[in-house]
């Protein structure tokens, strides 16, 4: 067995630890995602939440990706943004029909699904995914209570503008923020950024440092 054989076998394992097959796609980025915010729901009846989550996925955001996506030739900062809003919108949309399931779906638990969806399709790569590559400049960056930490410790801002009222960031629960207070949180995200670094690279390398974390 060559070193390329054992790096394979490597990528192939953490794979399957990540999503569950050596082979992942769309549907499996999404569902992994959802992982990342079903904690934050509050359940009225625990047994639809699959099939609620597998409706959303197929119906919603594994369809809106391919049709608004992957054929997509020419894409502005703005026209990815106004994807990324119809599509949370339309998730919370179908939420907000399934009262007997959830009792509400925020803007913050929206972001954090689709948000996470791109990273893990990022994880995946361009091998599978080629269009991902002229998507990379326009991700929008997950907002968690890491991400709030982040901004609070690195780049010492401790509220944002919204609406012209002061947000304190501090205990800011990132999965009942609405839209306004998300804009604002990813506008102030891509001026300290800067140009000089992609913000999705930016917050992979906010996660990659676990002590920094803690």
């Amino acid at each position: 067995m060559n070193k390329n054989d054992i790096q394979n076998l490597i990528a192939d394992f953490y794979r399957v630890c990540l999503f569950g097959t050596k082979d992942p796609d769309i549907e499996d980025a999404a569902k992994r995602a959802y992982r990342d915010l079903c904690r934050t729901l509050k359940l009225n009846k625990c047994e639809n939440g699959i099939s609620h989550r597998d409706n959303v996925i197929s119906e919603i955001i594994e369809l809106r990706i391919k049709e608004k996506l992957v054929n997509s030739v020419c894409m502005s900062q703005g026209d990815y943004d106004e994807f990324h809003h119809a599509l949370c919108e339309e998730i919370i949309g179908y939420y907000s029909n399934e009262k007997s399931y959830v009792s509400d779906f925020y803007y913050g638990q929206a972001q954090k699904w689709i948000n996470m969806t791109m990273k893990y399709l990022c994880v995946i790569g361009e091998e599978r995914y080629p269009w991902l590559n002229r998507l990379y400049p326009f991700l929008h960056i997950p907002i968690d209570s890491v991400i709030l930490g982040k901004i609070i410790g690195d780049f010492e801002i401790e509220s944002v503008a919204v609406k012209g009222e002061r947000v304190l960031l501090k205990n800011l629960s990132w999965s009942r923020i609405d839209k306004d207070t998300y804009d604002a949180i990813q506008n102030v995200l891509r001026e300290k950024i800067g140009e000089n670094e992609i913000p999705i690279v930016w917050e992979f390398k906010a996660w990659n440092n676990p002590k920094e974390n803690e």
